[in-house]
């Protein structure tokens, strides 16, 4: 589905729509799939590190679509949550140039700075339960 949205859709709103359109992507946590909750953070995360800044958010999106099947539920289970963390912050860096301790910091469970990732991802979670 992203793909289709990134190579077709994207490039027909941008030439007939230049500067009209807006697309807003709402990254949504799926209950079946623990590691989906993962991947939520960390985009949110670079949102947060880098506000405003769409191309960027859009560039980590593509680029973690193609690395996803890393980051499956299998591929992890015997990795501890901050392993985890730690492999997604050091994606983050190589697509984006974000560094990987900045993304982490706000990713590793124990760290004080986790708290605004927490209390983002639960808004996003509850506008999702309504939609």
């Amino acid at each position: 589905m992203f793909g289709t949205l990134d190579n077709s859709i994207m490039s027909i709103l941008k030439e007939s729509y230049p500067d009209k359109v807006d697309v807003i992507i709402r990254p949504q946590c799926q209950p079946w799939d623990h590691s989906s909750a993962f991947a939520t953070e960390t985009v949110m995360v670079v949102n947060a590190l880098a506000p405003g800044d769409s191309e960027l958010f859009w560039k980590f999106t593509k680029g973690f679509m193609e690395h996803r099947e890393e980051f499956l539920e299998v591929k992890i289970a015997k990795e501890t949550q901050n392993e985890t963390y730690k492999r997604l912050a050091d994606l983050v860096e190589n697509i984006t140039g974000i560094k990987a301790d900045q993304v982490y910091e706000r990713l590793e469970v124990g760290n004080p700075a986790r708290k605004q990732t927490v209390l983002d991802f639960k808004r996003v979670t509850r506008v999702g339960q309504k939609s």
